[in-house]
């Protein structure tokens, strides 16, 4: 009731403005009906009002949802609208977020030459911008691209580009992730174990900073399944014994049975 008031007393555009926040907001939650709502709501009304800048990061927020949610093809389309739109009202911002959810949910098409194409443009954009965040963020997404190419060599260059970008800004969540997306990197596809371990425990020792325990299984498990490939089969059950704690007072039932079959394997 509290929040509907709020949003009831705001100004016409600063509603919209409201609705894609709090939108945005439910998807960091991964609670992608709630978002799904907020952002349909805030389309709704920046429509009603022909309010451009609304429509666009509604459309982008809804290509980001429904790309979370796997249904890319209407990933596309409200990516593509909000494209276009950008486009029409020369808002680089906008045009190069609206860029990358396109090139994001081209990538999970299998549309790889397409999704590195406007990851680029993406890039360019937010160079032109000096947007170091954003920047770090195409770095990271042009990695996961050039993984799905097997192209090692540029993965591990986008990643380690990326790093460096979010140390530079001190942005810790970011550093994390880069982490482990390394750690992952290279324990399962390059077979570099050492490296897998010293990625993931750097990332560990953020996230027991941030408090943030369903990441830090993530953790546990990319060094728990180095240490078994080194053959140290006692460090890797210590590891997913602590995966599998965490699973369980969290109720997570995703990665408990993710952990499960870790230690099975053992």
């Amino acid at each position: 009731d509290s929040l509907k008031s709020i949003i009831d007393e705001s100004s016409d555009s600063a509603q919209v403005n409201l609705l894609n926040k709090i939108s945005m907001a439910y998807f960091k939650l991964d609670r992608n009906e709630e978002a799904s709502n907020y952002a349909k709501n805030a389309l709704e009304l920046a429509n009603e009002l022909e309010y451009e800048d609304g429509k666009i990061i509604a459309y982008n927020n809804l290509a980001r949802i429904y790309l979370s949610l796997r249904n890319v093809s209407e990933a596309l389309d409200f990516a593509n609208k909000a494209i276009i739109l950008s486009n029409k009202i020369g808002d680089k911002k906008l045009q190069a977020n609206a860029l990358r959810s396109y090139g994001n949910a081209s990538l999970y098409l299998g549309e790889k030459d397409t999704a590195i194409v406007k990851l680029k443009q993406a890039l360019e954009i937010y160079n032109q911008l000096d947007d170091s965040l954003s920047v770090g963020i195409i770095f990271s997404d042009l990695g996961e691209a050039y993984t799905y190419l097997n192209d090692s060599p540029k993965m591990i260059a986008t990643y380690l580009h990326a790093l460096q970008i979010f140390e530079k800004l001190g942005n810790q969540e970011r550093i994390a992730i880069t982490h482990l997306n390394l750690g992952s990197v290279y324990s399962n596809l390059l077979s570099e174990y050492q490296k897998a371990i010293k990625h993931a425990d750097a990332a560990l020792e953020i996230y027991e900073n941030l408090g943030d325990d369903i990441r830090k299984t993530y953790c546990y498990l990319i060094i728990g399944s180095a240490h078994e490939y080194l053959g140290n089969l006692d460090l890797a059950l210590e590891q997913y014994n602590k995966s599998l704690e965490i699973c369980m007072r969290t109720n997570n039932q995703y990665l408990l049975a993710n952990t499960e079959n870790y230690i099975g394997e053992v």
